[in-house]
């Protein structure tokens, strides 16, 4: 459903993404579980729910409850039902579902896009400086045509009152 409006939407613009989207239908047929936690509040806990993945295990070690060398008992919380499960896997077992959460080599955890690109962040910087720098410069200029405008009205006016004194 959520692809179909997806599909409606966005594809007239981008037809990659039709293609994308019939192949994920194709490959899951009955459908697939996205589990989205609910709106963010703010950036911040937005970064920090992402950073607890960035910087952490896949599992914490307070949730391993017994470890007798060939069966490893955990907990933890099913996303579904919101319970908590207990669960026991034979140590070679529990080592390989770990395992599967340590990225590749040279895997990108983080990427950046748009202007946190680094190479667009360092022309964007650049270019926020030089506008900067001539904004201040024409405020500066500004400025100085206004007090050259003063001094102008201002010996106008002393010329001015010259004349009326030598016509008095």
């Amino acid at each position: 459903m959520l692809l179909d409006i997806v599909k409606n939407k966005l594809v007239p613009k981008k037809p990659k993404l039709g293609k994308l989207i019939n192949e994920l239908n194709k490959r899951y047929r009955e459908g697939f579980y996205v589990h989205a936690e609910t709106k963010m509040d703010s950036a911040k806990k937005a970064a920090e729910y992402i950073g607890r993945y960035l910087a952490r295990p896949a599992i914490a070690e307070y949730r391993i409850i017994k470890y007798d060398g060939e069966v490893v008992k955990f907990w933890y919380e099913d996303h579904k039902t919101g319970e908590v499960v207990e669960r026991e896997l034979t140590a070679l077992e529990f080592i390989g579902k770990i395992i599967m959460h340590i990225p590749k080599k040279h895997f990108k955890m983080v990427r950046r896009y748009g202007l946190y690109r680094r190479d667009l962040n360092k022309i964007a910087k650049e270019s926020i400086s030089l506008q900067m720098y001539y904004k201040r410069k024409k405020e500066k200029g500004k400025k100085a045509r206004e007090k050259n405008m003063e001094r102008k009205n201002n010996r106008e006016l002393w010329k001015e009152s010259n004349k009326m004194s030598k016509v008095q």
